[in-house]
């Protein structure tokens, strides 16, 4: 290994370990296979979002071969590597936690793919982006209007017009939308965007507000299988009830949609 991707690993793991005792930003997401191929120290840990779990759902319907990705609050890039694992031909990640984008873009030297990803260290712009990608990611972002990103005096009522127009507006830019939806604005308990915080209460709000746009192909859902594992199914009527022994962040439904054109 090259001075250079030496000093980057040992940057990387460094900024790691100290985000870990430090912040709850930098612990969010599991680190990407590539990645976790070429940092081995093995004090390292970050937080699990189920993120395996998911990706394995989303290639049973997305087709990331050869396609144009683009990663909206990339985080630490889970999404956006494995996408490349996948043969991703490019990838455009927006992360507005400066800390996050620099890793992901060191990341990306390290692995030799950055002709191939471009990070974007900003928030993004849900209504400048003039690019076209075949897919989205826009996991769990949007419930963070108002808060990470956008207006900050904006209400909790008005965060739901801005989720949905913001829904909208990925269908003038990609073909696929994969995305998740937090049950409480900027996260906060006491500021629910669904009453009852039900699967079916997300599910029914994105079918409403995206019905001219997007045509849903597909809800995953977080069960617990014979093995005691996480996996994501196909929603169906034995597991579209909340379970609360399953914790909030698993109850999110996953939507796969395809733009109508």
């Amino acid at each position: 290994m090259s001075s250079q991707k030496n000093n980057l690993m040992y940057e990387l793991e460094a900024y790691l370990n100290v985000e870990h005792q430090a912040g709850k930003h930098t612990v969010y997401q599991k680190i990407a296979r590539s990645v976790l191929n070429v940092i081995r120290d093995p004090r390292i840990q970050t937080a699990v979002r189920y993120e395996e779990e998911r990706f394995d759902y989303i290639k049973k319907f997305v087709s990331l071969n050869d396609a144009s990705v683009i990663d909206i609050g990339c985080n630490l890039g889970y999404f956006a590597f494995s996408s490349l694992e996948e043969g991703a031909q490019q990838v455009t990640c927006y992360e507005g936690y400066k800390y996050h984008a620099e890793f992901v873009e060191k990341a990306a030297i390290l692995t030799d793919v950055q002709e191939k990803l471009i990070v974007k260290a900003e928030y993004y712009d849900f209504s400048v982006d003039k690019m076209r990608y075949d897919v989205a990611f826009l996991l769990n972002v949007l419930h963070h209007v108002g808060d990470d990103y956008g207006d900050k005096n904006t209400t909790c009522d008005n965060a739901k017009k801005l989720i949905a127009q913001q829904i909208n507006n990925m269908a003038t830019i990609a073909q696929t939308l994969v995305f998740q939806l937090g049950f409480n604005w900027r996260g906060d308990k006491k500021l629910p965007l669904f009453a009852k915080g039900l699967k079916d209460e997300v599910i029914d709000f994105v079918s409403q507000v995206t019905q001219q746009c997007w045509e849903i192909k597909a809800i995953g859902i977080a069960v617990k299988n014979s093995m005691g594992r996480i996996e994501y199914r196909e929603l169906d009527d034995n597991n579209r009830c909340r379970e609360d022994t399953l914790g909030e962040f698993l109850n999110r439904p996953l939507f796969i949609m395809e733009r109508k054109d």
